[in-house]
């Protein structure tokens, strides 16, 4: 043992600062120059909440490690703090109890050796790191002859899959075989909709209806198409994350409606808020609108506007047949009608009818309605052929 104002004295010499890195090479230097056989270095590493605390006992005569304690530790100050002590503690009695005796040699006493073992380690699917007390020795399939006998932790790892962590107890005598399996990590994945009753397919192939859970999916991405009749399919890739339940929700657009228009007179012109629409030659207009309801407006010159109300629900056809009507100042001036036109004045064409054969409509009081064919001479009027059905 030394005693602490020379172990200062001679670091100070050196310049070692306490906070310093100090490895075994440096160690066995230090040993050497305060006159020590052994050397116990500490060592501490911090993730955010995870430490690890790592203390080895250093031969400096030898210049290796005889014993090792690897701790890791999660939580804040006060759990590091109890997990340093139960370290020390921890290599202390693997001193006393069977490590290497930490002792002055006397003439004629050998320190005892270590012993070491070999292990064989193997793992489906192969290419797994492997770990033996916290220190990576390779990947499998892997054959080990220099582990030091006794009980040491051993640590699988393979992306993808489930860390495989066990105890193995190494001897002297017969080698360890490992052989493990490893087990895919997977994940739940729950799929909502509106609406709801929605088919669901996972990377093409059908699962169920919504709400559907897929249970144990191995992790990673996947290709969700969600699907209702009279609604626009919604596609999106999600990602499923380990021993979890991954959920999705997806809302669906509704298909629009449409509506078929029947118009009289086919001149008429069609309205859908600030959108304008014509009826073709056989007075046909198709119209699609989104879901909900709507108020078209019928507008012709000489014509009583009309306005209609429809309401479409998702890909919902529907027809409408509107016929629109001479307004109440056109009636009255046009009582009659030439041609199927009506004539605000009958006196302005008098002569010309005089020189023709027309269709002469009588149109009054809106319920007498009778075709006559008249042959106009000068100012009189000669019924020629009487009353005709309509053509």
């Amino acid at each position: 043992v030394i005693a602490k104002n020379q172990r200062e004295q001679i670091l100070e010499e050196m310049k070692f600062q306490s906070s310093g890195v100090c490895d075994e090479e440096c160690a066995v230097e230090i040993g050497q120059l305060v006159g020590a056989e052994y050397l116990m270095l500490g060592e501490i590493i911090g993730f955010a909440d995870l430490y690890q605390v790592n203390i080895k006992i250093v031969n400096i005569e030898k210049g290796d490690v005889v014993e090792k304690v690897t701790e890791e530790i999660e939580g804040k100050l006060p759990q590091l703090l109890k997990g340093m002590a139960e370290s020390s503690r921890e290599i202390t009695r693997r001193i006393a109890s069977g490590g290497e005796q930490i002792v002055t040699q006397q003439p004629g006493m050998e320190i005892a050796q270590k012993k070491y073992g070999s292990i064989i380690v193997e793992s489906n699917p192969s290419g797994a790191t492997v770990l033996i007390d916290n220190v990576k020795k390779g990947s499998t399939p892997l054959e080990l002859n220099n582990i030091e006998v006794g009980t040491r932790k051993l640590k699988l790892i393979k992306t993808g899959y489930i860390t495989i962590n066990k105890g193995i107890i190494i001897n002297e005598e017969t080698p360890v075989n490992v052989s493990e399996v490893f087990i895919l990590k997977t994940g739940d994945l729950t799929i909502t909709s509106d609406p709801t009753e929605s088919m669901v397919y996972l990377n093409g192939a059908y699962q169920g209806k919504t709400p559907y859970t897929i249970r144990e999916l191995t992790i990673g991405d996947y290709n969700v198409t969600v699907s209702s009749e009279n609604y626009h399919d919604e596609n999106e890739r999600v990602i499923v994350e380990y021993d979890r339940v991954n959920s999705k929700n997806f809302i669906l657009q509704p298909k629009p409606g449409k509506v078929t228009i029947i118009v009289t007179p086919q001149e008429a012109k069609i309205s859908v808020g600030y959108k304008k629409y014509n009826a073709d030659a056989d007075g046909i207009a198709s119209i699609e609108l989104p879901v909900g309801r709507h108020k078209i407006d019928f507008r012709l010159k000489g014509y009583e506007p009309v306005t209609k109300n429809v309401t479409l629900s998702a890909n919902e056809k529907k027809s409408l047949e509107v016929q629109m009507y001479l307004s109440k100042t056109e009636e009255k001036l046009a009582d009659s009608y030439v041609n199927n036109k009506p004539y605000k004045n009958r006196d302005e064409t008098k002569n010309q009818q005089a020189r023709n054969s027309l269709r002469y409509y009588i149109h009054k009081f809106n319920f007498m309605k009778q075709a006559l064919r008249f042959t106009l001479v000068y100012s009189l009027y000669l019924i020629i052929l009487g009353v005709l059905p309509p053509t």
